[in-house]
């Protein structure tokens, strides 16, 4: 005959949710699991059959990802297999920063939960996940986000590179332009200038046409004195 689920066995495993992934709480994760918990994992090494297992997988995730990880449950389906055993099966998109970088996953959850006294306690986890970047030792992928940070980091240098240049260019660009330097041939007797093509012009135009320089006109005491003289 059919068993009906007990409401008590999906709020434990809500429970357990919320003390592993939000809160990083190993030890209200551990007082959730039953005493002869099992589980498998998603890298080479995550296989636990003791509660010590466990415990050490637990602790080296949240030392690799002590940030909350985020979920959302995209689908839950929990069915009774006896009076005191209940099976939770889940799909999941899990978030969080890894290396300082957005991390996200999709991983499935098969959970079997066992009654012990008025209590419900995992007794086994099988967590499923693409796993090919993982390696052993990691419970999160380590290696191949810390060398997507090292890529970002040296794009970045290179780039930073480039624009010092390219600054250091345009200031001796602005320089040249606002500076006159060298020999300018100026005309004996009429004083215009010369330019690079050989045409003559006036001070002010040669000046004004190389510089931010303005003109204004004055006149001197001494041509004062011979302009004006009486």
């Amino acid at each position: 005959m059919p068993f009906a689920l007990p409401e008590a066995a999906l709020t434990a495993f809500h429970q357990y949710l919320d003390a592993y992934l939000t809160r990083r709480d190993v030890d209200a994760t551990m007082a959730l699991l039953a005493p002869k918990f099992t589980g498998i994992g998603t890298a080479p090494d995550e296989f636990i059959a003791s509660a010590d297992d466990a415990r050490r997988l637990y602790a080296r995730e949240r030392t690799q990802v002590p940030a909350a990880i985020a979920y959302q449950l995209d689908e839950v389906r929990a069915r009774s297999l006896s009076a005191q055993v209940a099976l939770v099966e889940a799909r999941a998109r899990l978030s969080a920063r890894v290396a300082d970088q957005p991390w996200e996953v999709k991983v499935r959850l098969s959970v079997v939960l066992e009654q012990a006294g008025t209590e419900w306690r995992l007794a086994h986890m099988h967590l499923s996940e693409p796993s090919h970047e993982l390696e052993t030792g990691e419970s999160a992928p380590l290696r191949v986000m810390e060398a997507r940070t090292r890529q970002l980091e040296q794009l970045v240098a290179e780039r930073t590179a480039e624009l010092q240049e390219r600054n250091r260019e345009l200031e001796e660009a602005l320089a040249n332009v606002n500076t006159l330097s060298g020999l300018i041939p100026v005309c004996a007797w009429c004083r215009k200038v010369r330019d690079d093509a050989g045409f003559w012009e006036s001070v002010e135009q040669f000046v004004a046409r190389r510089t931010d320089a303005d003109f204004t006109h004055g006149i001197c005491p001494s041509c004062e004195q011979r302009v004006f003289r009486t």
